[in-house]
């Protein structure tokens, strides 16, 4: 036997010798991109590409058209198609804390539009089969809707309690206190007392009962804004343009308050903000300057009264009080600017080039004219 053995070993040694095996060098693994033809040793190595060079799109929220940012509230009723979504496939939705049994994405979108009052969660989710990516986004949508008819109240008690020139702080709190109990319409008359309170905020006068700093009227604006500029209303509609004017946001669309002269002042320093053409000759605003539907502030008057009575032909004197008015008292940044503007403007139209010189170098850093502003100072230089 252990012949045999020896014999058995010495013969597959002698094969192994005769015939060696070969081993050819391992091939290094390749990962394979599935969109297109590259190929990567690791697959850390692919995720890098996959991520730079086809990243996956972040589902997105769209209300009438327009972008949604992560937190919206829905103050008008939405038609069909008022709301809709991009780069998704798969949604969640849950209302008031508790989820919808809801899995096709316009049944979703339709149960958010159909409802008067609510609070939506939204979790979007657009996925990817080729690699199993996902992109996630999360939208909270708060839905307040008044009926007509209660906003029809909140705007004939403002009429009546708010609309006027010798308001106090009194009577913006008792305003408050009669508003209907309907929290969207609550919410809708609490604008407008915002606005009213940064009215007299902005002019500082004793008798109002305002003690808040001059400041804080472009906070209750703001906060005013937010709501009032959603709703198709005609007093919600004026009192928007007044502050927009106020505020200089002369981007976006224009004003349509009913008020010919705050339309016109509006739409031709939205011009200068774009840096677009100059003022007409002379502004053109039938129907006279009385805004009936909203109290405003002194600073604001000024504006519009320097707008209706400056011109081509408007006497260097008044181009130059605009000037001195700007530099002088309690303004606001954004006033400031309006009255610079408009005496800038009309001494360019006049040929007046000192006078021009001194209102645009005042304009050349500014947040709304500035473009424009050094566009005509290098037009001015001999």
């Amino acid at each position: 036997m252990p012949t045999l053995g020896w014999i058995v070993d010495d013969a597959v040694d002698f094969e192994n010798a005769a015939h060696p095996l070969v081993v050819g060098a391992r091939e290094p693994p390749a990962f394979a991109c599935p969109f297109c033809a590259a190929s990567f040793p690791s697959e850390r190595r692919r995720s890098e590409h996959i991520s730079l060079e086809h990243p996956i799109e972040r589902p997105l929220l769209f209300v009438r058209g327009r972008l949604a940012p992560s937190s919206v509230t829905l103050r008008q009723r939405c038609a069909a198609g008022d709301l809709a979504v991009e780069n998704c496939t798969r949604i969640r939705l849950r209302r008031n804390g508790e989820w919808e049994p809801v899995a096709a994405i316009d049944a979703a979108l339709a149960r958010i539009a159909a409802s008067r009052d609510g609070h939506f969660q939204l979790e979007l989710e657009n996925g990817r089969r080729a690699d199993g990516a996902s992109a996630p986004a999360r939208y909270t949508v708060s839905v307040l809707m008044a009926e007509a008819a209660e906003l029809d109240a909140v705007d004939r008690l403002f009429l009546e309690r708010l609309a006027a020139d010798d308001v106090t702080v009194a009577d913006v709190t008792r305003f408050g206190d009669a508003l209907p109990r309907d929290r969207a319409a609550r919410e809708y008359g609490s604008a407008l007392a915002d606005y009213v309170l940064g009215t007299l905020i902005k002019d500082q006068g004793r008798p109002s009962g305002v003690t808040l700093p001059f400041e804080r009227f472009a906070e209750k604006y703001k906060s005013a804004l937010a709501v009032l500029h959603e709703l198709d209303r005609s007093v919600a509609a004026t009192v928007s343009a007044c502050i927009r004017f106020n505020l200089n946001q002369f981007e976006g669309d224009a004003v349509r308050s009913n008020v010919p002269v705050l339309d016109a002042a509006f739409a031709a320093l939205a011009a200068l903000a774009r840096d677009q053409a100059a003022l007409p000759t002379r502004p053109h605003c039938p129907g006279g300057r009385r805004i009936a539907s909203c109290p405003i502030d002194r600073l604001t008057d000024e504006v519009l009264d320097a707008f209706e009575a400056l011109g081509t032909h408007a006497p260097r004197h008044r181009r130059q009080a605009l000037i001195e008015r700007a530099e002088s008292g309690l303004l606001s940044s954004q006033d400031r600017s309006k009255l610079l503007a408009f005496s800038a403007v009309f001494s360019v139209q006049a040929g007046d080039a000192d006078l021009s010189r001194r209102a645009l170098r005042m304009l050349a850093n500014d947040g709304s004219f500035a473009r424009w502003a050094n566009r005509q100072l290098r037009e001015l230089e001999p």
